[in-house]
């Protein structure tokens, strides 16, 4: 079965999307259901526009991963770690992508253009998007646990959630 994942980007990682969706696509048998921004000038509009539309395809359970770029990252993964129930993560290194799945189930990865080349980018991608949650690991359940309950408290869970967000 092939893994379902959205894509967005802004103006500055249009280009580099543009690689990583056809890398996905040839080389990790990925079914794109969701490109938010299929052109250079849907790139340019709103980044909080995308990142709505990110995150509330996963939370409907359209895709279960995502793929967020722009100049650093470090816009879209503060954007999008304000929706309840999403996980996303602002890496640059294998390391650090492989255990933002494995160890907090990140499901959305961000990447900054103006930080990785594209081939070391497809080695990000491919570290975090091979690695799935290990819930034989008792720690990263049981933080996984404490993190919904803090969002619980903080975060309003939309009426439109349609699976467990990866909770339960």
């Amino acid at each position: 079965m092939k893994t379902k994942i959205a894509l967005g980007c802004d103006a500055v990682g249009y280009d580099l999307k543009e690689e990583l969706k056809k890398y996905l696509k040839e080389e990790k048998n990925a079914e794109i259901v969701l490109d938010i921004n299929p052109t250079i000038e849907k790139a340019s509009g709103s980044p909080a526009e995308t990142t709505t539309i990110m995150c509330e395809a996963i939370q409907k359970d359209q895709c279960r991963l995502g793929l967020l770029i722009c100049g650093t990252g470090i816009g879209f993964c503060h954007m999008a770690n304000c929706f309840w129930g999403i996980r996303a993560a602002n890496v640059s290194d294998c390391y650090s992508a492989e255990r933002a799945r494995k160890s907090a189930d990140a499901q959305i990865l961000c990447l900054g253009a103006r930080v990785l080349a594209p081939e070391a980018a497809k080695k990000v991608l491919d570290a975090w998007y091979d690695e799935p949650f290990s819930w034989t690991r008792e720690s990263s359940v049981k933080n996984k646990k404490f993190f919904q309950e803090i969002e619980n408290r903080q975060l309003e869970k939309p009426d439109f959630i349609s699976w467990g967000m990866g909770y339960e």
